[in-house]
């Protein structure tokens, strides 16, 4: 990685975002050992700052920022900083058969013509024609948290607590990985600025995602005294995202362009979850603990190998009839995945899918035969096709 001097800017900050917090206990028995509760919170997430500085690098004029070269032996190591103009050159090729003692000036050589290069009037993305743009309308993501519950004091210095938790996220970042319609399923491809077209996928961030969280707990507490302790939780919840990418960037999309589609159980769902813990105090001065977790199996979604079924740039289609992380949920049977894929084994190869179409309702549009008498315009089309699953019969 090569930079010139780095230039801070200050990000422009929100004053709109307000965050209403309220909340209310309520002791509704004369023995003072009851508590109902209630809670609502609104919260703003924290931008990803490398979005914006992956922007930067997209939009700044090519030569102004950060460029990573690679070398590889056996390959020219010639690389001109001008883009075709031809005015800063720098050959490479020598660090590439030297020892790491011989490489590293050589190196630094190429970096001192890389900061004298003057910086292009164009910006990067169109020079290099692939890069990562953000929405115009880019929204800041927040979530709205409801609680409601009741906590009770009983005997033997236990307490049991119950609650229903309820989180909606609107405005998550996602991802666009083909915002210049290379791909035949997104559209005609656009034009540059320069009035080419581009050869590369360029990704544009938007802030359309959203997710859902619902939850019933259970929490029973002893405490300390008698020379033990204990602690009882249980969870029955689902978790229900358009993104699964846990650091915010966006990434993971099943369908392009389809936020409803994306809409399905999360990697980190789990319907049942049960921690059991606890603490004594044995004679001799020892005290044993205890801590164990349970929780059901996580969702996965069903993907057909590495085929682009929709034509929009995603390897990896979704099986038709389902949806993201439908297996282990609404496909939660051997004999269902296998009626799915003996149904789509069965169906005629797609030339394309249907815009309209999403993740669960197939639209197929069919090739059409024109022939004339010199050739023919029907194009043969394959599928890739899955094999079934079959449960194993207990050995004996």
């Amino acid at each position: 990685m090569i930079s010139k001097n780095p230039t801070s800017f200050a990000l422009p900050i929100s004053k709109k975002n307000v965050a209403p917090h309220f909340g209310i206990a309520w002791d509704p028995s004369k023995d003072h050992k009851t508590a109902i509760r209630a809670g609502f919170g609104l919260y703003y997430a924290q931008e990803v700052s490398n979005l914006v500085t992956n922007e930067r690098a997209s939009l700044a004029p090519f030569n102004s920022g950060n460029d990573t070269i690679t070398l590889t032996a056996g390959s020219s190591g010639f690389f001109d900083f001008s883009r075709g103009a031809g005015t800063s050159t720098f050959d490479f090729t020598p660090a590439l058969t030297g020892t790491l003692k011989t490489a590293l000036p050589i190196v630094a050589a190429g970096q001192a013509v890389y900061i004298s290069a003057p910086p292009l009037t164009i910006p990067t993305l169109q020079v290099t024609g692939t890069g990562l743009v953000i929405n115009n309308n880019l929204r800041t993501p927040y979530s709205m948290q409801y609680n409601a519950g009741v906590q009770r004091e009983l005997p033997v210095d236990t307490v049991v607590d119950v609650n229903f938790i309820y989180s909606r996220s609107v405005h998550d970042f996602t991802r666009d990985i083909d915002g210049a319609n290379i791909f035949p399923g997104n559209g005609a491809p656009i034009t540059l600025g320069d009035g080419t077209k581009p050869t590369r996928q360029i990704t544009i961030v938007n802030s359309d995602g959203f997710s859902r969280y619902r939850a019933l707990t259970v929490r029973v507490d002893k405490r300390f005294s008698r020379h033990f302790q204990y602690t009882a939780s249980y969870a029955l919840s689902r978790f229900e995202t358009t993104v699964p990418d846990g650091l915010g960037l966006g990434a993971g999309a099943v369908v392009n362009r389809n936020v409803k589609a994306n809409f399905g159980p999360g990697s980190l769902d789990r319907t049942q979850r049960l921690v059991l813990s606890g603490v004594a105090n044995l004679p001799g001065g020892f005290r044993a603990s205890l801590i164990s977790t349970w929780y059901s199996g996580l969702p996965a979604s069903i993907l057909v190998g590495s085929a682009d079924l929709l034509g929009n740039g995603i390897n990896g289609s979704l099986l038709p009839g389902t949806g993201r992380g439908s297996l282990g949920r609404d496909v939660d049977s051997v004999q269902k995945l296998n009626s799915l894929i003996v149904a789509y084994n069965q169906s005629p190869p797609p030339a394309r899918r249907c815009p309209e179409a999403d993740a669960r309702h197939s639209c197929w549009k069919f090739p059409t035969t024109s022939v004339s008498a010199t050739h023919s315009s029907r194009k043969t089309c394959s599928s890739p096709r899955i094999s079934r699953f079959a449960r194993r019969s207990p050995s004996s």
